[in-house]
């Protein structure tokens, strides 16, 4: 089962059927971490890549059931909109680590990380 805890699991976005057919879902992995002490597990998840009607580049991250559980929109300014963490919408700073992981930062030295 995938473990976002703050990722609310319950959520299941279906976007992407309102703006057109999206491309079948990439393997990922996908990591939480708590803390900025602790190690994250890997994950797998799933990572839909799409435009949107805006023309934004948007992903869809899917648990291993194919649900939607956040719906992420990359920004030019190295910051990203989530969508639907615990039911909201928030924007968060994001970075590239060494590894080529993109890391968005949720604060209190929590991450939310995706092997895209």
């Amino acid at each position: 089962m995938f473990n976002f805890k703050a990722l609310a699991l319950a959520t299941t976005l279906t976007l992407g059927g309102l703006f057109g057919g999206m491309a079948p879902a990439e393997a990922g992995t996908c990591w939480f971490r708590e803390g900025r002490y602790h190690n994250a597990a890997p994950e797998w998840c799933g990572t839909d890549r799409r435009i949107n009607a805006n023309g934004h580049v948007v992903f869809d991250v899917t648990n291993p059931e194919g649900k939607t559980v956040v719906t992420i929109v990359m920004w030019d300014d190295n910051t990203a909109e989530l969508i639907g963490l615990a039911n909201h919408v928030i924007t968060v700073p994001t970075y590239t680590d060494r590894d080529g992981d993109t890391r968005f930062v949720l604060g209190g030295g929590e991450e939310f990380i995706v092997r895209f």
